[in-house]
C-alpha cells in the first residue's frame, strides 16, 4: 500500500517506464491493462473513459496483471481468491488516486468495472451508463469480493417486443415491410451497452428467446440471418460473457423458434440436430436454453416428450454445448407414465426433468413478484411453496438454476406502467431463503436466471438489487430487510449523500407493496379473509381482453390476480363486497402511494447533478404509480354507487368520477415527459408497428396510449351493453399469439373483417378475432 506522497510519485513513475501499449490516458484517468484483461473489455473502458471530463483530480487505474498491480495486491492474495472473484485495492490524496485491479477469470474484468464505479461511473440502466461529471475517489475502498453462486444469468424475454427484440433477432426496426425506423447495424452499440452493463453488474451468461415467423420463413434460417447473430455472439464473447439461445423444443406460440418443425416421428431427430447446428455452430450460440410442452399450458405424451429432452441434450453436448430447460408454474398437467418419487402420485408435468438425461439442467420458473412464502394467486396456484419444494428437494441430482421475474410484462406490471420494487425486496428474500435451505440441507443450486421484460419506468432498479443479490446476498445480515437495505445502498452509490434517503423512500414503497399488493392487509393491520380479490395488484395491474376471458370460467387458467371488476360492482351483492373489503384496500393503496410520491419529491434538493436523470424517472414513476392508484380508486367508487350508492349523493359521484379522469390526464403529460428520456426512439418500443414478435404494437405501447387507463374508464362510464363483452377493445391477435402466423390467422382476420361488413351488431364477437389492423386512439 502507499501511504505517502513520495510513494505514489514511485508508481507514477513506474507507470511510466512499464506502460503497455493498451494504456490509454484521456480524462485525466491514466490507464494500465494487463495482458490477462479480454480485448472488448478494453476497448469498451477505453470508450467509457474517453466520455469522462476533465478534471483537477487525477487517477491511475491499473486493470489486471499489470507491472503496477504487485505493489497493492500480491500473489498470493489473487491465489487465495476463488473463480470470479476479484480484489481492487488504492491509495489516494485530495488531488489524486492510484487504484489497482484485478482478479481471478471473470473476476478480472468485474474488478475494471469495479474500479471505475468507485471513480464515479454507474451501471444501473443496460443502455445508459452514468458518465461522472467529476472524477473523484469518494467511493474507493479496498474490495476482496467473490460470487456466493457460480452461475448468474439474464434471460431477455424477446417473444416480447423489448428494447432489442428487433435486434437479436437480426432484424431492422421497421413500421411496415416498406418504411424502415432503424437499420440493424445501428444498435450494435445498445448492444455493446448492454454488454457493458452485464459485466458491471457481474452476470455471466445471457440467454434471448429466438422467434421464427411464418411470414418470414424465408428469412428465419437465411445466412444473412445468422451471420447478424454471430456478430451479436462474437461482442458477448468478446467481454468473457456466455450466450445462449432459447429455443423450444415444440413450442410455436408467440413465434417460438421450434426445434422440431414436423409432425414425423422419423425426421424428429434430424430436426433437432438441424436447428441445434444452426444456432450452436453456425451462429455461434454458447449454449441452448429450452422449454417443454406445446405451451404454457398443454403438452405431447410424456414419454414422447422425455425422449426430445434426451435427444436435445445428447447432441448440445456432442458439440460441446450444455442444455437447460424451464419448468413453468402452470398447474393442473400432470403425467401418465411417470410418478413423483416424493409421493408415489402422477409427476407434474412441468417437473418431467428430473427424469432427463442428468446433463440437462433445470430452471424451475415462478412469475411476477412473488416471494417464495407469498400469497400468489396467478397460474392456478395459491403459492409458489411447491416450485420451491421441487427446486431445493432435486437440486442434488442435477444443476439447478432458480428462474424468477424482475418483469412480467402482460398487463401486469411495466406496460401500465406500475413502478414495483418490491420486485426487488422479493427477490432478496428468495435468494436468502434458498441460501439459508442450502445451508440446512448441505445442498447447493448453481445460481440465478432472471426473466427480464424492460427496462425503462425504473425497472432497470430491480435488476441490479437482483443481480447484485445473486453475487453477494449479505450472508452476515441479520434478516431480509437490513440485507434489502444494504444492498439497495450499495446500487444507489451514485446519488451521494443523497443515496441513504432514497434507499429508505424505495425500501418503504417496496414493503407497503408487499403489504397492500401482495397480501392485501390494510394499513391497520386488518387482513382479508381470502386474498383473492382482495390484493391491490389485481385492481391497479392493466385488464384487457384475454385476462377478462381468463375470469370467466373456473377451467380457465387465470395469468394475473383477479379482482371484482368495474361490472361487477354495479351490481348490488358485489357493490356491497366492495365498500365493505375493496373500497378500504384501495383507500389505503391510494392513500400511502400519494405519501410515496410526496417523500420521493422531499428528496429533490439533495440529488446530485449527476444522477438527477435517475432521480427524475425514479420521482415520475411514483407520481404515476400515485396516479393509477387515485384513477382506479375513483372509478370503483363511481361504477360501486351506481345502485347500491351507500348514502353518496350524485355530486360526490360525479367528484369521483372527475378525480379519476384528473388523474389520467395528468398521466399523460406525465407519460410525455418520461418518453422524451427513454433510452432508444419512442417509435420501437412504444409505436404501433410490425415486429418480430406476434403483437402489433411495442411493449410501452400501452404507456403511451395509457390503454389500460382509458379501457378502465369506459367500462366505469359507458352502459352495460356496450363494455359487455370481455373483447371490448380487444389489441390482440390470439391466434398468433397461441399459434402463430399462418392459415388460421389469416382465416381469423378474415371472419372478423366479414362480421363487421354484413353483421355489425355482432361485432362485439369480431372484436375477439383479431386486433385492429390500424393503431387505436382513445379519449375520455
Amino acid at each position: 500500500m502507499l501511504e505517502n506522497q513520495s510513494g505514489k510519485m514511485a508508481v507514477k513513475a513506474s507507470l511510466a517506464v512499464f506502460i503497455l501499449a493498451l494504456s490509454l490516458a484521456a480524462a485525466d484517468i491514466t490507464v494500465q491493462f494487463g495482458q490477462n484483461v479480454p480485448a472488448g473489455v478494453v476497448d469498451r473502458m477505453n470508450e467509457l473513459i474517453k466520455l469522462a471530463p476533465h478534471s483537477s483530480f487525477e487517477i491511475t487505474l491499473s486493470c489486471g496483471n499489470t507491472s503496477l498491480r504487485s505493489q497493492f495486491i500480491s500473489d498470493s492474495e489473487l491465489a487465495n481468491t476463488k473463480d470470479e472473484g476479484f480484489l481492487v485495492r488504492h491509495t489516494s490524496s485530495p488531488q489524486s488516486a492510484v487504484l489497482a485491479a484485478d482478479g481471478v477469470g471473470r473476476g478480472i474484468s468485474y474488478a475494471c468495472y469495479e474500479a471505475l464505479r468507485q471513480v464515479g461511473y454507474a451501471f444501473l440502466h443496460p443502455l445508459s451508463p452514468v458518465i461522472p461529471l467529476q472524477l473523484s475517489c469518494v467511493l474507493c475502498s479496498n474490495v476482496s469480493e467473490a460470487p456466493y453462486w457460480p452461475v448468474r444469468s439474464w434471460h431477455v424475454h424477446t417473444e416480447h417486443p423489448l428494447e432489442l427484440t428487433d435486434f437479436l433477432q437480426g432484424f431492422d426496426v421497421r413500421v411496415n415491410a416498406s418504411v424502415l425506423l432503424e437499420p440493424w447495424e445501428s444498435m450494435m452499440p445498445q448492444w455493446v451497452s448492454f454488454l457493458d452493463w452485464c459485466v458491471a453488474n457481474k452476470i455471466n451468461q445471457v440467454e434471448y428467446v429466438m422467434l421464427n415467423g411464418h411470414d418470414w420463413r424465408d428469412y428465419a434460417l437465411s445466412a444473412e440471418r445468422q451471420g447478424r447473430l454471430r456478430l451479436i455472439t462474437t461482442a458477448a464473447q468478446r467481454v468473457g460473457v456466455r450466450l445462449g439461445a432459447d429455443a423450444a423444443i415444440a413450442i410455436t406460440q408467440q413465434h417460438d423458434f421450434a426445434l422440431i418443425n414436423t409432425t414425423k416421428d422419423d425426421e424428429v431427430v434430424p430436426s433437432i440436430h438441424y436447428h441445434l447446428d444452426w444456432l450452436l455452430t453456425g451462429a455461434g450460440f454458447d449454449f441452448i436454453s429450452t422449454e417443454s410442452g406445446f405451451s404454457e399450458f398443454n403438452h405431447p405424451d410424456d414419454t414422447k416428450m422425455l425422449l426430445w429432452m434426451n435427444i436435445t441434450t445428447e447432441y448440445a453436448a456432442s458439440l460441446g454445448k450444455k442444455a437447460y430447460i424451464k419448468c413453468h408454474c402452470s398447474t393442473g398437467q400432470y403425467c401418465t407414465d411417470y410418478k413423483d418419487p416424493r409421493t408415489g402420485k402422477p409427476l407434474n408435468f412441468n417437473y418431467l426433468p428430473i427424469y432427463a438425461d442428468p446433463r440437462l439442467a433445470m430452471m424451475p420458473h415462478t412469475v411476477q413478484f412473488y416471494a417464495y412464502d407469498d400469497p400468489a394467486p396467478t397460474y392456478g396456484n395459491q403459492n409458489f411453496t411447491d416450485m420451491f419444494d421441487f427446486m431445493l428437494d432435486f437440486m442434488h441430482t442435477r444443476e439447478t438454476i432458480f428462474h424468477p421475474e424482475t418483469a412480467y410484462w402482460v398487463n401486469y406490471d411495466i406496460d401500465v406502467p406500475l413502478f414495483l420494487p418490491v420486485y426487488a425486496y422479493s427477490r432478496v428474500r428468495d435468494l436468502r431463503y434458498i441460501m439459508r435451505e442450502e445451508q440446512r440441507r448441505g445442498a447447493r443450486i448453481a445460481g440465478q436466471n432472471v426473466f427480464d421484460s424492460g427496462w425503462e419506468w425504473g425497472y432497470w432498479l430491480q435488476d441490479v438489487v437482483t443481480s447484485r443479490a445473486v453475487w453477494d446476498p449479505c450472508v452476515s445480515c441479520p434478516d431480509d430487510d437490513t440485507a434489502f437495505s444494504n444492498i439497495l445502498l450499495h446500487v444507489l452509490s451514485v446519488f451521494g449523500s443523497a443515496a441513504p434517503g432514497l434507499t429508505k423512500a424505495v425500501q418503504s414503497l417496496a414493503m407497503t407493496q408487499r403489504q397492500l399488493f401482495v397480501k392485501g392487509v390494510l394499513i391497520n393491520g386488518t387482513a382479508p379473509t381470502d386474498v383473492v380479490r382482495h390484493n391491490a395488484q389485481g385492481y391497479l395491474e392493466g385488464w384487457d381482453t384475454w385476462a377478462d376471458i381468463g375470469t370467466l370460467n373456473p377451467h380457465f387458467l387465470a395469468t394475473q390476480p383477479t379482482k371484482f371488476s368495474l361490472l361487477d360492482v354495479r351490481r348490488p351483492k358485489e357493490a356491497r363486497q366492495y365498500w365493505a373489503s375493496v373500497s378500504p384496500l384501495l383507500h389505503d393503496t391510494n392513500t400511502t402511494l400519494a405519501a410515496a410520491a410526496a417523500q420521493m419529491a422531499a428528496l429533490a434538493p439533495s440529488i446530485p447533478t449527476v444522477a438527477q436523470a435517475l432521480y427524475q424517472e425514479l420521482h415520475e414513476c411514483v407520481q404515476v404509480l400515485s396516479l393509477r392508484a387515485s384513477t382506479v380508486y375513483g372509478l370503483y367508487d363511481y361504477a360501486a354507487s351506481w345502485e347500491q350508492t351507500e348514502g353518496h349523493t350524485h355530486a360526490w359521484r360525479v367528484q369521483r368520477l372527475d378525480t379519476a379522469r384528473s388523474a389520467i390526464m395528468s398521466a399523460v403529460a406525465l407519460v410525455a415527459a418520461r418518453e422524451a428520456g427513454y433510452r432508444v426512439p419512442v417509435t420501437r418500443i412504444a409505436g404501433w408497428r410490425w415486429s418480430p414478435t406476434s403483437y402489433s404494437y411495442g411493449y410501452l405501447w400501452t404507456v403511451h396510449s395509457l390503454y389500460y387507463w382509458y379501457r378502465d374508464a369506459a367500462i366505469a362510464v359507458l352502459s352495460p351493453m356496450e363494455t359487455l363483452s370481455p373483447c371490448f377493445r380487444n389489441i390482440i391477435n390470439p391466434v398468433d399469439v397461441a399459434i402463430g402466423e399462418g392459415l388460421a390467422l389469416n382465416a381469423s382476420e378474415a371472419l372478423k373483417q366479414w362480421i363487421e361488413r354484413t353483421h355489425p351488431s355482432d361485432a362485439f364477437i369480431a372484436d375477439c378475432l383479431a386486433a385492429p389492423t390500424a393503431e387505436p386512439h382513445y379519449h375520455l
